[in-house]
C-alpha cells in the first residue's frame, strides 16, 4: 500500500513539471529588436505641436515600444527627448504596424527614433546669462527661502525681447519668480542681414538660502 502511495505521488509531481513546462513552452516570450523604424510596414509622422513651434523645438525623440506577434504596437513610452514633443510621438507611435513574427510566435521590444531637426527654426546658443543687457533680479517671498538651480529656456527675437519661456529644471518653489525675470530680460538685437531669426537660449538662476539670486 505505502509503494502504491509513494507511485502516486511521484505521478503527481511529473504530471505538474510537465504541465509547468507545457506552459512555459506555450508562453510567447520576447525579444529585443533594437531601432525598429526600417521594420515597420506603416510609420506615421508626428504632428509638430503649436508649443513646439513656440520653442523651436527639435532634435530626437526616442520611444521604447512592445510590439505584438501580429505586428501591432501593444506598448508605447518616450524615453527621452523635447517633452513637448513626446505625447505627438507616442500617438504616432501607436497607430504605427509592423510585419508579423515568422516561425514561433514572439513579441518584440524595441525603439522608434523620430527627428525633429528639420522643423527647429531657431538658433541654439546656449546660456545666455553672459549676453543679456538686463535681468531683472527675481522676487522670492521671505516664507519660500531656500536653495536651487533653476534653468529657463527662452526664445529670443531679432529686437532683442523675450517672445517665450519655460522652466526645463529646479526646484517648483521657484519657477514663478524665475519665469516672470526670464519674461522680462532684454538682449541685445541681432544684427544679421536677410529675414528675421530667433535665438533659442537658457537663463540660468542660483536661488541661495540666504536670498541672494546670482544669474
Amino acid at each position: 500500500m505505502e509503494n502504491v502511495y509513494k507511485i502516486s505521488v511521484s505521478l503527481i509531481f511529473l504530471l505538474t513539471l510537465f504541465a509547468a513546462a507545457r506552459a512555459q513552452g506555450t508562453a510567447n516570450p520576447e525579444k529585443f529588436g533594437g531601432i525598429l523604424n526600417g521594420k515597420a510596414t506603416y510609420l506615421p509622422k508626428p504632428e509638430y505641436p503649436q508649443q513646439a513651434k513656440d520653442f523651436c523645438a527639435g532634435g530626437k525623440v526616442e520611444i521604447r515600444v512592445l510590439i505584438s506577434e501580429k505586428g501591432a504596437v501593444l506598448e508605447a513610452e518616450a524615453i527621452s527627448g523635447d517633452t513637448s514633443l513626446r505625447d505627438v510621438s507616442v500617438e504616432a507611435v501607436k497607430k504605427a504596424k509592423f510585419s508579423p513574427t515568422h516561425g514561433i510566435p514572439v513579441k518584440i521590444q524595441g525603439i522608434i527614433v523620430y527627428n525633429f531637426d528639420s522643423l527647429a527654426k531657431c538658433i541654439d546658443v546656449g546660456v545666455v546669462n553672459k549676453k543679456a543687457k538686463f535681468i531683472p533680479k527675481p522676487e522670492v517671498p521671505k516664507s519660500r527661502r531656500g536653495a536651487s538651480r533653476v534653468v529657463v529656456q527662452i526664445v529670443i527675437d531679432q529686437s532683442g525681447k523675450v517672445t517665450n519661456a519655460r522652466v526645463i529644471s529646479g526646484h517648483p518653489l521657484f519657477h514663478r519668480a524665475a519665469l516672470e525675470s526670464a519674461r522680462a530680460a532684454v538682449f541685445y538685437p541681432t544684427l544679421i542681414n536677410g529675414p528675421p531669426i530667433l535665438i533659442r537660449g537658457l537663463l540660468v538662476y542660483k536661488f541661495s538660502f540666504g536670498g541672494e539670486v546670482s544669474f
